[in-house]
C-alpha cells in the first residue's frame, strides 16, 4: 500500500473497507494518489476491485470503478474512463434499492466530465441542468464542489467566460471549505486559464501566472507530482502566449523533468511541444524538430494540444524547406476536420500556409491564408458581440444597484424624519437639531445621486461589502454631528474600532472568511447601537462610530454592547464562538479640540494604546491615565 495514502486514512480513522452509504474514503483516496502518480493510483484500484469483488461488497465496486474513471480523466484518458464508467453502471445495476442516490450521482457528472470534449454544447448545457437541482437537493459538500468545477468548465465551453469565473470562484470558495489541496489548485489553475482570456494587457498577465503560482503553493507539502507538471506547463505555455518565451524555459523543463519521472508519455510530448516553440521563436528550427523527435500525441488527448504539436513541425520544416512538410500538410488537414471554428483552427491554417510557401504552392498557401484570415473575422466579430453582452450585462447591473442605494437612502431619510418626529416629542432638541441636518445631508445625497447615477465607486454612500456609510458618508456625518455639537454646546464623542489579528483571519479562513468576519461586526453593531449613532467603514478592518450626545462615562457600556453582540455573532465559515475581538478608540469633541478630524487623531492614539496594552479592550484619550 502506498505509505502516503496509508497513513492519511489512519490520519483520518478510515479504513480500506468500503460502506454501503456515503462516498467510500477509498475511493477519494485513490484520486487524491492520481494526483501524485496516476499510474500508482491505477495500481491501488485494481487491487482493491479484486477484493472488494471477493467479498461481494457492491458499493464499493461501484465507487472504485468511479475512482479509476477519474483517473483516467485526470491523465486525460477519456477512452479508458469511459470503459470503467460502463463497468460502474453494469455494478451499480446490480445494487439492491434503494441505491445511494450519492452514487447514482457522481456516476452521473463523472459520465458527463468524459464526454466534454466530444458531446455537443446544448446536449452538455440540458445533462448539467438535470443534475443540478438533484445534486443541490442532497447537499452532499463533494458532490457541490464537483457541480461547481463542471458549470465553470461548461460555461468556459460554451463562451461564456464571466459565468465561468463566477462558477470557478465558487469552486475554489468550495474546495478551500474541503480542506482539499488538491482541489484548491486545480481551481486556481482553472481560474488562471479564464483570468488569461478575460484579461489581455500585462497587468492580466500577471494576475494569470499569480493564480497559477496560487496553485503550486496550495500543493506545498503534498505528494503532487502530475498535477504540479500540469500546472508548470500552463505558466510555460502562458509565457510562450504573451511573448516571453525564454521566461517559460525553466517552468517548462521542470514539467518535462516531472512527467518523464511519472513515465507519462503525453506529458513529455506536450511540454517538449512547448519547449519547441521557444526554439523556433528563437529561430532554431532544427533543435526544435529534435525537441519534438519522433513522438505523437495519442489522438485521445484534445484535438487543440494535437494541433499545437503539428503547428510547430509544419513551421520548422517549412522554416528548412525540406520536402517532408508535404507528409505533414496531409496529417495536418486531417486535423482541420476536428478542429472548431477557433483560434486554433485559424494559426493552425497560417502554419499550413508558411509550409505551402516553403515549397513553392503559392495558390494552396494564399487559400489557407484566406480561410484563416476569413475565420478570425469571424471569431474577432463574435468577441465585439459578447464584449459588448457583457458591457451591457454589467452596466444593467450597476444602474439596479445605484436604484437599491436611492432606495436605500430614502428609506435612511424616512426613518430618521420619524425619529426626529419621536424625539419632538419627547423634548430631545439637541437629537432633533442632529437628525434634521443628518436628514439633510441624506436628502442632498439621494438627490445627487440620482441625478448623476455616477457609476464609479468611490462616489457611492455605502460600502458594498458590508452595507454600512462608507468613508465618504461617515465623515461627512461626522463633520456635520461637530458643527452641530459645537453651535449647541452638545457632547459628541467619536472612536476607532480596529478588528484584532485581521491578518491572521485572512491566513486562516481565506478573503471569504475575511469578508464574513467584516459583515458579521456590522450587522451585530448596527443592532447595538442608538438610532443616532452611526457606525461607517473607515478602511480595511478599521471603523469609525460617530456618537452623538454620548459622554464618557457612557463609553464603557457601548464598548460592552459591542463586544457581546460581536463575540455572538454567527459567522459563515468560522466555528463558533469565533473567539474573535476588537480594539476600540474614543475621544470626546470638546472646547480643547473643537475640529473633528483632530478629535479622529485623538481617538486613533487612543486606539494605539488599546492594542499596546494586549487588545480586546477600549481606552478613552479623555482619561488622565491615558492623556496624550
Amino acid at each position: 500500500m502506498n505509505i502516503f495514502l496509508a497513513l492519511l486514512l489512519l490520519a483520518l480513522g478510515l479504513s480500506w473497507t468500503g460502506s454501503a452509504h456515503g462516498r467510500a474514503p477509498l475511493a477519494d483516496a485513490i484520486v487524491d494518489q492520481a494526483e501524485d502518480d496516476p499510474r500508482t493510483a491505477l495500481a491501488l484500484a485494481d487491487a482493491k476491485l479484486t477484493e472488494a469483488r471477493q467479498r461481494g461488497d457492491g458499493p464499493l465496486l461501484v465507487w472504485l470503478w468511479l475512482a479509476r474513471a477519474e483517473v483516467h480523466l485526470i491523465s486525460e484518458q477519456p477512452d479508458e474512463a469511459a470503459h470503467d464508467l460502463g463497468m460502474a453502471r453494469e455494478a451499480l445495476a446490480l445494487l439492491p434499492e434503494p441505491v445511494d442516490e450519492g452514487l447514482r450521482l457522481t456516476w452521473g457528472l463523472t459520465q458527463l466530465a468524459s464526454q466534454r470534449h466530444r458531446l455537443p454544447q446544448a446536449e452538455m448545457t440540458a445533462q448539467l441542468a438535470t443534475l443540478r437541482p438533484r445534486i443541490q437537493a442532497l447537499g452532499d459538500a463533494r458532490l457541490l464542489c464537483d457541480l461547481a468545477m463542471a458549470e465553470a468548465q461548461e460555461k468556459r465551453r460554451a463562451g461564456d467566460i464571466d459565468g465561468a469565473w463566477l462558477a470557478g470562484e465558487a469552486y475554489a470558495r468550495c474546495a478551500r471549505q474541503q480542506g482539499n489541496p488538491y482541489s484548491m489548485a486545480n481551481a486556481l489553475t482553472g481560474l488562471s486559464v479564464l483570468r488569461d482570456l478575460m484579461v489581455t494587457d500585462a497587468d492580466g498577465v500577471r494576475t494569470s501566472l499569480d493564480y497559477a503560482q496560487a496553485a503550486l503553493i496550495a500543493l506545498d507539502g503534498y505528494p503532487a507530482r502530475f498535477r504540479r507538471s500540469i500546472i508548470e506547463w500552463e505558466i510555460g505555455a502562458t509565457l510562450i502566449d504573451k511573448g516571453n518565451s525564454e521566461a517559460a524555459v525553466e517552468p517548462l523543463e521542470r514539467a518535462l523533468a516531472l512527467s518523464r519521472e511519472l513515465g507519462d508519455a503525453a506529458g513529455v510530448a506536450i511540454a517538449s511541444t512547448d519547449l519547441a516553440r521557444v526554439e523556433l521563436v528563437r529561430q532554431r528550427p532544427q533543435a526544435a524538430l529534435a525537441r519534438l523527435g519522433a513522438t505523437v500525441l495519442p489522438a485521445s488527448l484534445p484535438v487543440d494540444w494535437r494541433a499545437n504539436a503539428a503547428k510547430v513541425r509544419l513551421r520548422a520544416l517549412a522554416q528548412l524547406r525540406q520536402p517532408q512538410v508535404l507528409g505533414e500538410l496531409a496529417l495536418a488537414r486531417a486535423l482541420l476536420d476536428e478542429l472548431p471554428r477557433d483560434r486554433s483552427r485559424s494559426s493552425l491554417l497560417a502554419a499550413m500556409a508558411e509550409a505551402w510557401a516553403s515549397q513553392g504552392r503559392h495558390q494552396a498557401a494564399y487559400d489557407a491564408l484566406q480561410e484563416a484570415e476569413a475565420l478570425l473575422d469571424g471569431l474577432r466579430g463574435q468577441q465585439r458581440d459578447q464584449q459588448a453582452v457583457r458591457l451591457q450585462s454589467r452596466y444593467e447591473a450597476t444602474l439596479r444597484q445605484a436604484e437599491a442605494r436611492r432606495l436605500r437612502a430614502e428609506g435612511e431619510q424616512a426613518r430618521l424624519a420619524l425619529q426626529a418626529e419621536a424625539a419632538r416629542r419627547e423634548g430631545l432638541w439637541a437629537l432633533i437639531a442632529a437628525l434634521t441636518v443628518a436628514a439633510t445631508v441624506g436628502a442632498a445625497a439621494v438627490l445627487h445621486l440620482w441625478r448623476t447615477r455616477r457609476l464609479a465607486a468611490d462616489l457611492a454612500l455605502r460600502d458594498e461589502l458590508t452595507d454600512t456609510p462608507n468613508r465618504r458618508a461617515v465623515a461627512t456625518y461626522a463633520q456635520a454631528q461637530a458643527e452641530l455639537a459645537s453651535r449647541l454646546d452638545a457632547p459628541l464623542t467619536l472612536a476607532l474600532i480596529d478588528l484584532d489579528h485581521f491578518k491572521r483571519v485572512n491566513d486562516t479562513w481565506g478573503h471569504d472568511g475575511g469578508d464574513a468576519v467584516l459583515r458579521a461586526f456590522a450587522r451585530s453593531a448596527q443592532r447595538v447601537l442608538r438610532g443616532q449613532d452611526r457606525l461607517g467603514r473607515w478602511g480595511g478592518e478599521e471603523w469609525l462610530l460617530v456618537m452623538p450626545g454620548t459622554r464618557e462615562n457612557e463609553l464603557d457600556a457601548v464598548f460592552q454592547r459591542l463586544r457581546t453582540a460581536f463575540a455572538q455573532a454567527d459567522i459563515a465559515g468560522l466555528p463558533k464562538p469565533h473567539g474573535l475581538t476588537f480594539s476600540m478608540g474614543a475621544a470626546m469633541l470638546t472646547g480643547a479640540h473643537t475640529d473633528w478630524m483632530n478629535t479622529v487623531n485623538w481617538a486613533d492614539q487612543a486606539l494605539y494604546r488599546a492594542k499596546q496594552l494586549g487588545r480586546d479592550q477600549m481606552r478613552c484619550a479623555g482619561n488622565d491615565e491615558d492623556a496624550l
